[in-house]
């Protein structure tokens, strides 16, 4: 099955999510959101939108949007 991990680490030094691409059609889309739910802010799981996993312009930026609101969740949760 091939796929492509990206790790990330916060600007505090902690690790960040890991984002794990797969061609469009590797899992079933309930899957995907089964498992993006159970692991919701340690992994996120997409498809990159076509038959195979390499990232695009489309994939990268669906990626960064979602640390975007990962770091605005931890900034919210940081303040409570």
């Amino acid at each position: 099955m091939p796929h492509t991990v990206t790790t990330s680490i916060w600007g505090n030094g902690d690790p960040g999510p890991i984002t794990i691409v797969l061609g469009e059609g590797v899992f079933p889309t309930n899957l995907i959101d089964s498992l993006n739910k159970k692991y919701e802010g340690q992994v996120y799981v997409m498809t990159s939108g076509c038959d195979t996993h390499f990232m695009d312009t489309d994939s990268t930026i669906k990626m960064w949007q979602m640390s975007t609101d990962l770091q605005l969740q931890r900034g919210e949760s940081a303040s409570v």
